[in-house]
């Protein structure tokens, strides 16, 4: 019995270690000859997993958090809209970014949607 909970004990430890990892990503946004609107931002690890999702009614600065116990090596951003020409819908715009990150940390991007 003794045996069990000094090996329980020096296990717990360890798994206990175990810390996780925050990603802060500030989107922004490049468009030339619309206005979007509508946008829907994912945010995709480095398998392809999407790990964060927002909404925003307009092209704004947007913060997306990814929170994890395993650090990634980059994540991509991907950026779907509606294409307002004046007041007329004009299709949808989309675009994508993908960057390298480290440990961790706050990192910044510009989406070019067309």
């Amino acid at each position: 019995m003794l045996a069990a909970l000094v090996i329980g004990s020096s296990i717990t430890p360890s798994i206990a270690q175990e810390s996780a990892v925050t990603y802060n990503v500030h989107i922004d946004f490049f468009y030339a000859f619309c206005c979007p609107s509508n946008l829907q931002i994912t945010l995709d690890d480095q398998t392809g997993r999407i790990v964060a999702v927002t909404q925003i009614p307009d092209p704004y600065e947007v913060t997306l958090t990814y929170r994890t116990t395993t650090p990634t090596s980059f994540l991509t951003v991907t950026v779907v809209a509606k294409a307002n020409i004046g007041s007329y819908y004009a299709g949808s715009v989309s675009g994508s970014r993908t960057i390298a990150v480290g440990s961790g940390g706050d990192y910044w991007t510009i989406v070019q949607l067309h």
